[in-house]
């Protein structure tokens, strides 16, 4: 759940590490997603099942959850489960949206020129 102040929330199963608060079991009510989003204003979230995404107001994007296929492995990870969400540590522009598949992360990126 993304509020309007651009804090994220999530609750249910976590075992992929899809609730990006560390969380590994069943979680019934929400609770702040953390990790690098920590004082960060998030703008848009995607994903699918357990692969997130999340892009800041300031078109950073940060990733959580399953990596068993190394679709976040940009994050230098290459862990199968990330508990928590990382930033993306290379700039590509102002991305604007994101989304994920089972075994992919997409960026919708606008250049800066």
């Amino acid at each position: 759940m993304l509020l309007e102040n651009g804090e994220i929330y999530a609750w249910g199963l976590g075992t992929d590490g899809q609730l990006g608060n560390g969380n590994k079991n069943f979680q019934f009510h929400p609770d702040l997603v953390r990790g690098d989003l920590m004082g960060v204003k998030v703008s848009r979230i995607g994903g699918t099942t357990d692969t997130l995404l999340a892009v800041s107001t300031d078109g950073e994007v940060f990733v959580w959850g399953q990596n068993e296929y190394g679709q976040l492995s940009i994050t230098g990870s290459d862990e199968p489960q990330l508990f928590f969400p990382l930033r993306v540590p290379f700039k590509l522009g102002r991305v604007v949206s994101v989304a994920a598949t089972g075994f992919i992360a997409l960026f919708w990126v606008v250049l800066d020129r």
